[in-house]
């Protein structure tokens, strides 16, 4: 096991403290709480005293305070905490225990007449305490040292396992470290990916939804943002309340799923949440919306078409009237249903799949472009310091794939050790990580993806901040892929076309990179659509 001297922890955000401080938030994150229980990291800086926190069902709050003194505590240091301490009682009066982590043991034993560090601690917990009791709080406070943390680290469960190794190997798996690894992969692709010439296609949204980016939830954040401003344009107004009652009432029906709808696109905003989103609730909701059908629903109730409604009105100016209120309000809704439409077929989408199983399959024929696309995918990634590690299948062979996995990456450590420091290489980042395996069908062994692949996906479900995509030429797909992984949907299977539909930009990126003059009409032979040919 790596060697743990807090002195050497990886810096992260440019210095050791954040380091040290997001290694206590990650840990905190594996407290045992009560289900419900939602786990909140603050941003940079912390919030005035909390860098996280756990919101229990019942509304109390657990919170952390990571502190880097390694050179032990001074009256500069113990003032800090005391800061700390007294602005965290203010900002979170819902708090009941606080835990200050720091990476030192506490002295004890008196020397020279001096208080010892452990006496120190005892004084300023009854301090703290008394400042809580002014406020009508209750909070125990715990301290998280040296000794403490070296033991969390040790521990055997699969979130701990890789912890020591990230934190405290500067060297591996660091961005730079992940570059590298793509620029070998890179080579050994050749002429299969040229990044000087690439061709943006739909296929690549699906690993935003994959991994979870920030691209695919700003996706979900708009849609909560369009849907919230049409729906308060549609919503029925007091004129068409005293006017029209009955469509304003039917207006008031649709109300209830769209307002649904809206709580349910929130949730779905979280980045911080790691378990599925309920996209089927949202597809239901917003198919719904949808299919409304403003112009059937406000004709029908339309004073001037509808005999139950009582007597006409006689009087002209005010039959137009609602007319022209009646005509204004089905463009509002029509707009809404636009929005319906739109957040339906996004919630129903690979995208969103992906996003909820976290594994995906692509499939295509030879020549269609998925090893371009999986290596444009890993740049884009680390070029946003995303952690990223790609493979290709060509360098596998008969055995166990994650022994050969940390031979091919050159490291030492174990399978758990690996997962687990790439899962804390995507929680230190806020996202998630993602391995990519290009080919699958080019291994030495055809079988081996048969035995091993769902025994790989059984793995990285201990990480759920780790996601896979795999790829395999369609004509070998039964003959590498278990078909059960894809009927059971434990892969989400998604095939690239190439160039299809997307033959002029294609063409026109390709030819002006070449040299070579357009054609003045446009190019119909299928082989266009092939980025190989």
């Amino acid at each position: 096991m790596t060697k743990i001297d807090f002195k050497d922890i990886r810096t992260h955000k440019g210095s050791q403290d954040k380091g040290f401080e997001e290694l206590c938030c990650q840990l905190a994150s594996f407290e045992e709480v009560p289900k419900g229980s939602i786990f909140r990291r603050k941003g940079a800086g912390g919030d005035g005293g909390v860098e996280c926190y756990w919101q229990l069902p019942n509304g109390k709050e657990k919170a952390w305070q990571a502190k880097y003194f390694p050179d032990g505590l001074g009256h500069s240091q113990w003032d800090q905490i005391d800061d700390s301490v007294e602005t965290a009682l203010e900002k979170h009066p819902n708090l009941i225990e606080y835990i200050v982590c720091l990476p030192i043991n506490r002295t004890d034993g008196c020397q020279d007449g001096r208080k010892s560090q452990m006496d120190r601690w005892k004084d300023r917990v009854q301090k703290w305490e008394g400042w809580a009791k002014e406020r009508h709080m209750t909070v125990q406070f715990v301290y998280w040292g040296e000794s403490e943390i070296i033991e969390m680290l040790s521990r055997p469960q699969s979130q701990y396992a890789g912890r020591t190794y990230f934190w405290f190997n500067k060297q591996e798996l660091t961005n730079e470290w992940m570059i590298q690894r793509f620029q070998e992969v890179k080579e050994n692709a050749g002429a299969r990916y040229t990044p000087e010439i690439h061709v943006d296609l739909p296929e690549g949204q699906i690993f935003e939804g994959l991994g979870r980016t920030d691209l695919f939830f700003a996706r979900i954040d708009n849609l909560y943002s369009q849907l919230c401003r049409k729906w308060k344009d549609a919503k029925p107004s007091e004129d068409l309340q005293d006017k029209v009652p009955n469509v304003a009432n039917s207006l008031n029906h649709l109300s209830k799923d769209v307002n649904l709808l809206i709580t349910a696109l929130k949730k779905a905003s979280d980045r911080q949440a790691l378990s599925p989103i309920d996209f089927d609730s949202i597809a239901c909701l917003s198919k719904k919306v949808w299919l409304y059908d403003s112009y059937t629903q406000i004709r029908q109730v339309n004073p001037s078409h509808n005999e139950q409604q009582g007597e006409q009105i006689e009087n002209r100016d005010i039959n137009r009237s609602i007319e022209d209120l009646l005509q204004t309000v089905r463009y509002k809704v029509s707009k809404l249903e636009e929005i319906g439409r739109e957040i339906y077929h996004f919630a129903t989408s690979d995208i969103t799949a992906a996003c909820n199983q976290g594994a995906l399959l692509l499939t295509g024929e030879a020549g269609t472009g998925k090893t371009h696309l999986f290596c444009d995918i890993a740049k884009h990634r680390l070029d946003n310091s995303l952690p990223t590690i790609i493979l290709l299948g060509q360098h596998f062979c008969q055995g166990d794939p994650w022994i050969q996995i940390m031979q091919r990456l050159h490291l030492s450590c174990q399978r758990d050790e690996f997962l687990g420091a790439l899962e804390a290489a995507a929680q230190a980042c806020g996202s998630h990580a993602m391995i990519l395996i290009d080919a699958l069908n080019e291994s030495d062994d055809k079988g081996l993806w048969k035995k091993e692949l769902a025994g790989i996906l059984a793995v990285l479900h201990n990480y759920p901040r780790i996601t896979i995509a795999v790829s395999c030429r369609t004509s070998y797909e039964k003959a590498t892929i278990p078909q059960n992984l894809v009927a059971e949907e434990k892969l989400v299977k998604v095939e690239h076309h190439g160039f299809a539909n997307h033959e002029y930009i294609a063409t026109k990126t390709f030819f002006n990179y070449y040299g070579i003059e357009q054609p003045n009409v446009p190019l119909l032979v299928p082989e266009f659509s092939n980025p190989l040919f």
